[in-house]
């Protein structure tokens, strides 16, 4: 999509938003009753993540500017966090005990099937998660930095699940 758009004559910016916070939001239930976050990743593996508050703020600035800023546009949280971080964030929120527990890769197309994943989505999904884990994300000298950090993102998510 991206060489397709770079061959029109009409004005565009690209947004290439890290792992987005909002996929820990699944998880809140499941925390709240196990006291367990399962990943897919490693614990300890830090990986850059954004807030969707943040994106839509990196776009309303990008459609508003005089000029339209070309090429892609590298969007990242204030920090890279892991799972261990998610689940301090949930812990603080949830005002409970959490732990991050990895689950052996074995168990991911059987987990992903009993959340509804078809096959095709489930091979996707497996696929996306070994090259995430590669660690090889992109560290572009302008990368768009939010100001929402992963703890305030999940205390809203838990203040909002509570109304």
């Amino acid at each position: 999509m991206e060489q397709a758009l770079a061959e029109q004559s009409v004005p565009h910016s690209i947004i290439r938003g890290a792992y987005y916070m909002s996929n820990w939001d699944g998880y809140l239930d499941a925390v709240r009753q196990s006291g367990e976050l399962a990943t897919f990743y490693p614990v300890d593996f830090r990986l850059p993540m954004v807030a969707p508050q943040d994106i839509g703020q990196l776009a309303a600035r990008l459609l508003t500017a005089p000029t339209v800023e070309r090429g892609p546009h590298f969007a990242e949280g204030p920090a890279r966090y892991c799972p261990a971080d998610v689940a301090a964030a949930f812990s603080a929120a949830l005002d409970q005990p959490v732990r991050a527990v990895q689950l052996p890769r074995a168990q991911w197309p059987a987990t992903l099937r009993g959340m509804g994943f078809s096959e095709a989505a489930t091979e996707s999904f497996v696929a996306m998660t070994d090259l995430t884990l590669q660690g090889d994300f992109p560290r572009p000298e302008a990368t768009e930095r939010g100001h929402t950090t992963l703890q305030a993102y999940v205390q809203a998510l838990v203040q909002r699940a509570a109304r």
